[in-house]
């Protein structure tokens, strides 16, 4: 259960400076294209941000503390920071394509682990949660 433990914590961290990362692009895009990436990342953001309360839950039903301070959250992630100088939508794109990969193989480690210690419905959530990051990345790609 520990290790069950330690990935939510680090998923639902990651889930925060993702959203956060398609949030802060959805603000700051430019060019010809604006609108349309505007919608786009927003969407990501918004789905992505829906699901953090359920992984914080997740954690509460294990009897865990759920990290809730933007230092806790820093601490648990595995992105580092994520800065970059340019508005174009190609380049951000890109940047939560690489973030994007990430949530995939972590909700694949983190189904197979929920799997093994038969946790049934964060498996299916995971699974829910793998199938929408598989979106974002066939969009992103």
């Amino acid at each position: 259960m520990d290790q069950l433990i330690s990935l939510l914590r680090k998923y639902l961290a990651n889930s925060v400076v993702f959203a956060s990362t398609a949030h802060g692009f959805h603000w700051n895009v430019e060019g010809p294209m604006f609108t349309e990436y505007h919608e786009f990342f927003g969407e990501i953001y918004e789905d992505v941000d829906g699901t953090i309360d359920t992984f914080a839950e997740w954690l509460r039903k294990f009897d865990v503390q759920s990290p809730y301070t933007l230092q806790q959250f820093m601490d648990a992630q595995s992105f580092g920071e994520v800065l970059t100088n340019s508005n174009s939508p190609i380049v951000m794109s890109r940047m939560l394509y690489v973030m994007n990969e990430r949530m995939i193989n972590d909700s694949k480690e983190m189904f197979d682990v929920a799997t093994l210690l038969k946790e049934q419905g964060l498996a299916n959530f995971l699974a829910d949660r793998l199938a929408a990051h598989e979106k974002w990345g066939w969009f992103l790609r």
